[in-house]
């Protein structure tokens, strides 16, 4: 018995000792990880709704999804030169379906009248490897629900990211959504 509770002492005590090697010093596998980690997509989306003599009825800012197809579209612009396209991803939807996912190809249950159709946003470089697509939309319905948003890199193209609101607007004819993309490249 003597033997085992020794083994069994002697076993701990070297686990131990190289938990503690591995948890005050850096590993090669740490190190490996930060260089792969580079680059990083961040993304975060604004919405604000402004209904007329009322003011800001509705603001929402969530960190988005970068869709599969929005990987592969960085990837032929980064990195395949036969695939390279001049294609730009400023074009915003609004949506009122489910969540968009990783797999997502458009936006579920895509909004495509009463004033809110996808449409071009305008570009602002806010630095090094940062910028914004906005674009404020004016509802000429009533009663029209809107929970998402989608960047598209053309109008009939690939979704690049989407987002969910936490909660959905009721836009009112007259009301003013403005979808602001803030995406940095770290």
């Amino acid at each position: 018995m003597n033997k085992k509770a020794t083994l069994l002492g002697i076993s701990a005590l070297a686990l131990l000792a190289i938990w503690a090697v591995f948890s005050v010093s850096p590993t090669i596998s740490d190190d490996l990880y930060q260089i792969f980690e580079s680059p990083k997509y961040e993304a975060v989306v604004h919405v604000t709704v402004e209904r007329p003599g009322v003011g800001v009825i509705y603001e929402y800012s969530g960190h988005n999804v970068l869709t599969n197809s929005g990987k592969e579209f960085i990837e032929q612009e980064l990195g395949d030169s036969g695939s390279a396209t001049t294609e730009v991803a400023n074009v915003i939807a609004l949506g009122n379906g489910s969540a968009p996912t990783a797999t997502s190809t458009s936006l579920d249950s895509e909004i495509t009248g009463c004033g809110l159709a996808k449409a071009t946003g305008t570009y602002t470089d806010d630095g090094i490897g940062q910028w914004n697509i906005t674009k404020q939309f004016t509802s000429t319905c009533n009663n029209e629900l809107v929970n998402t948003t989608a960047l598209y890199t053309s109008a009939s193209s690939t979704m690049f990211a989407g987002d969910a609101f936490s909660s959905g607007v009721t836009l009112q004819s007259g009301d003013q959504i403005t979808v602001t993309w803030n995406i940095q490249i770290t």
